[in-house]
């Protein structure tokens, strides 16, 4: 993943340090999701359900509404199709918001906090495959805190 690596019919020119970043950023997402992919796949859950589903998390016991969930994704495509899917998986449930006849309100079902924990509990194995690619702990903090800039 490192540009500076590629052979030389291979290099790539940047005009700019925000060209290569962008690139760089870019490469590393992809390869990102394609972990989180891969070790979602056991649970039947695509990274976008995931994603959702720990928005949900955060405010359980408490509902939130769609509009709620779409203002916290990075991805806010088709959200609806997101909710209807893991709806029919039985991890979360909807119920008409008490004040707001238009609104619905998405809550975590038992079966989808479960699924969670279960998740998390395996998410050490994401960090070791992270570690085992020479990335440490202070390199992965280095890297939140830039990003974070740039958001």
């Amino acid at each position: 993943m490192n540009l500076d690596n590629f052979t030389p019919s291979q290099k790539i020119e940047f005009k700019s340090e925000f060209q290569k970043s962008l690139t760089t950023v870019s490469t590393a997402y992809n390869w990102m999701i394609n972990l989180i992919r891969n070790f979602l796949n056991p649970f039947e859950l695509t990274p976008q359900q995931y994603f959702v589903l720990r928005i949900i998390k955060r405010s359980h016991p408490e509902p939130l509404t769609l509009q709620q969930i779409r203002e916290n994704l990075v991805d806010k495509t088709d959200v609806s199709r997101i909710i209807d899917r893991i709806i029919q998986k039985d991890l979360v449930e909807k119920t008409p918001h008490p004040k707001d006849k238009r609104a619905s309100q998405i809550r975590l079902t038992q079966k989808g906090e479960l699924l969670l924990n279960m998740i998390y509990g395996d998410l050490e194995q994401l960090e070791e495959v992270l570690l085992a690619n020479e990335v440490t702990l202070e390199d992965l903090k280095q890297i939140n805190r830039q990003l974070e800039k740039l958001r």
